[in-house]
């Protein structure tokens, strides 16, 4: 199908690799346990995991069998003119599964703004407010978070955390503020007050 929509439009299809959702169903390459499965050569141990997993992908993804997964992940990426991927270790991985699409893989780092040569400082006087954007799961780092705002805390750290989104636990502390849900708001209108 894909190549009769190429071949009818003239166009080029051009796979971003922004997860590894060509790899499995657990787009993060967590397992089941929360650890990092490293891709393992036995898909036995992908199936059995994925039939454990929990993770939020499941609400959305249904268990297929990995091998069919990967059939059609692999039609769809050797029928891709142009695979771009953000880092080397990506490119390694996505290899690791599908040895075949070597040759059309193109390593482009995001680049990182000017102004944002420099995001450590070393000395603070006043108060750094560090910020969150999204909704913060497990294998997005909430856990990590969560040590930082009670590592903060623990050390009278001068530091207010901010997250502009959701996260999948209760973190009751001075010092970390959740703004919730993004949220669709009337021009002119918020909560039925006219603004």
């Amino acid at each position: 199908a894909i190549n009769i929509i190429k071949s009818k439009t003239n166009c080029k299809l051009i796979y971003k690799l922004h997860d590894f959702f060509a790899i499995c169903q657990s787009y993060t390459l967590l397992d089941y346990l929360g650890n990092y499965c490293e891709i393992p050569d036995d898909l036995d141990k992908c199936k059995k995991c994925l039939l454990s997993h929990k993770g939020d992908f499941t609400n959305f993804v249904h268990k297929a069998d990995i091998n069919i997964w990967r059939k059609y992940h692999n039609k769809l990426l050797l029928n891709s003119d142009e695979i771009l991927v953000f880092s080397n270790s990506s490119k390694k991985l996505l290899e690791k599964v599908y040895s075949d699409i070597s040759d059309k893989i193109e390593v482009r780092p995001h680049s990182m703004p000017v102004y944002m040569k420099s995001i450590y400082v070393p000395e603070y006087k006043e108060k750094v407010i560090i910020g969150f954007l999204g909704a913060m799961g497990f294998q997005k780092g909430s856990a990590i978070i969560e040590s930082l705002i009670e590592y903060a805390s623990k050390e009278n750290l001068l530091f207010e955390f901010v997250l502009i989104g959701e996260i999948d636990r209760e973190i009751n502390n001075n010092i970390f503020t959740v703004t919730g849900k993004y949220q669709n708001v009337v021009p002119g209108k918020i909560e039925g007050r006219q603004i």
